[in-house]
């Protein structure tokens, strides 16, 4: 992108002054350069960091937002045993516990093994654990078979991974645009 041709914003705009309009950047594209030329020259070409650790320090926020929706999909699943949704709060405020333990776990790893492979590795064996914990904490509170409660907790966990993705994509986007 054009932003690498610049060093700060004050060369960027005397470049833009001297082009014709038809070669100067307009309406978004501008913008868009702009704020990366001015997060450059802010962060001393590491902007690429501030967004990642602004990235990590949201995660958590959302997931914390997004507990509600969380104990509405499995309200959703289970609402045929008559349960109120502030006990199907207690139980998604349990497993998101559960979660943040889990993430500790698996950055504390990653750090101790620093290997090639060990990051991606190591976040799949903690999602296999997390859905598994899932399933047997579906069946110990709602108290249902295994296998149902392995089916519900699949669908719970496709449900809200897309859910998931969606409003990390949309931080992304918030943070790439106000940052």
């Amino acid at each position: 992108m054009g932003e690498y041709k610049y060093h700060n914003l004050l060369e960027y705009d005397s470049v833009q002054k001297k082009l014709p309009d038809s070669l100067k950047d307009q309406g978004f594209m501008r913008w868009l350069l702009r704020n990366n030329i001015r997060l450059k020259s802010e962060h001393e070409n590491r902007s690429h960091v501030r967004i990642s650790i602004d990235m990590q320090h949201s995660l958590p926020k959302i997931m914390f937002v997004l507990l509600p929706l969380f104990a509405f999909f499995v309200s959703c699943f289970y609402s045929r045993k008559k349960y109120f949704y502030a006990q199907h709060a207690i139980f998604t405020i349990h497993f998101h516990s559960f979660i943040f333990l889990l993430f500790l776990l698996v950055l504390l790893l990653d750090k101790i093994f620093p290997w090639e492979w060990s990051g991606l590795i190591i976040c799949a064996v903690g999602l296999f654990v997390g859905f598994l914990y899932l399933t047997f904490a579906l069946k110990k509170v709602y108290q249902q078979s295994l296998i149902l409660s392995g089916v519900k907790a699949l669908a719970i966990s496709f449900i809200y991974s897309i859910v998931v993705i969606i409003s990390i994509w949309l931080l992304v986007l918030i943070t790439f645009l106000f940052v």
